[in-house]
């Protein structure tokens, strides 16, 4: 997903500790047969001493959406400034 010129992202770490970290994602791309959809991600890292991941756990949820619904819109560079962050935008789910 994330190899695809047209996937645009937002996340936030949730929470830190030892060796992990729950990561919370919200994206929007368009699929191999041209529909745009938006997916919502929470996953659990896990690390070892070496730096390399010895445990993921992901839940993710995908729905199609037109394209006028998408939210994460600016060219393909680093995140604007002015753009929403993730735990103030309509995509956290602490609110």
């Amino acid at each position: 997903m994330y190899d695809r010129p047209w996937a645009l992202s937002t996340a936030r770490v949730s929470a830190f500790a030892g060796s992990g970290f729950a990561i919370r994602y919200a994206y929007e791309y368009r699929s191999d047969s041209d529909q745009w959809c938006r997916a919502y991600d929470n996953e659990n890292w896990k690390f070892g001493g070496d730096g390399l991941v010895i445990e993921r756990c992901a839940s993710i949820s995908e729905m199609p959406i037109v394209p006028e619904e998408k939210t994460l819109l600016w060219p393909l560079r680093r995140w604007p400034d002015r753009h929403t962050r993730l735990s103030d935008s309509a995509f956290d789910g602490d609110r």
